[in-house]
């Protein structure tokens, strides 16, 4: 497998775990250790994501919020945020956005210096960060084939520009979003490989 492949595949791979651990939504702090435990109320926590989204030197989390439990109305999950007051503490959960979300990740991806939000619901949204809050979200479709559904959302300098890429994987195909200065969502690179393939 070659360079890029392997940062992709690892960078996937640590989403789909930190997806897992968020069940329990807890913050863990200590000099040298986790000793000191947080923990933060939040409605059904799915994945997450932690930066300085504001831009004032600490960090804030991003979750999608389960809105319910098994049976229950799947459009009822919302990406919500968590912006920190140092120390472990944070205020209360924010709406981004009230469209059902499923897929969550966090990078730069037009290179101002500001992390940036992509989600997945029905289309690939941007919600771009100004250091303040965030842009309304910029919505678009992904072309699915039959029977084929996303499985992963990640972030990250694929080819190392020093613009966050935008990783989803469907099926046994990786598409590959290129950051860019302008923000803007162009054709995507292809790669035929599964999500776990590491040869």
């Amino acid at each position: 497998m070659t360079a890029p492949r392997k940062r992709i595949a690892a960078m996937v791979r640590v989403q789909y775990l930190a997806a897992i651990a968020a069940t329990v939504f807890d913050v863990c702090r200590g000099a040298g250790g986790l000793r000191i435990k947080s923990t933060i109320p939040c409605q059904r926590p799915g994945a997450l994501v932690a930066a300085d989204f504001n831009a004032d030197g600490v960090i804030d989390i991003a979750t999608i919020s389960m809105g319910c439990g098994a049976g229950c109305d799947p459009d009822s999950n919302r990406l919500t945020l968590l912006t920190g007051l140092g120390g472990g503490a944070f205020r209360s959960a924010q709406t981004l956005t009230m469209r059902a979300t499923w897929q969550l990740a966090s990078g730069d991806f037009n290179g101002d210096k500001h992390p940036d939000l992509a989600t997945y619901d029905d289309s690939l949204s941007i919600l771009f960060s100004n250091g303040t809050n965030f842009e309304p979200p910029a919505r678009y479709a992904i072309p699915l084939e039959p029977h084929n559904l996303i499985t992963g959302l990640t972030m990250g300098d694929v080819d190392r520009d020093g613009y966050a890429d935008i990783v989803v994987t469907l099926g046994d195909k990786t598409l590959i979003y290129p950051g860019n200065s302008t923000g803007a969502l162009h054709v995507p690179n292809s790669l035929a490989f599964g999500m776990w393939d590491t040869s």
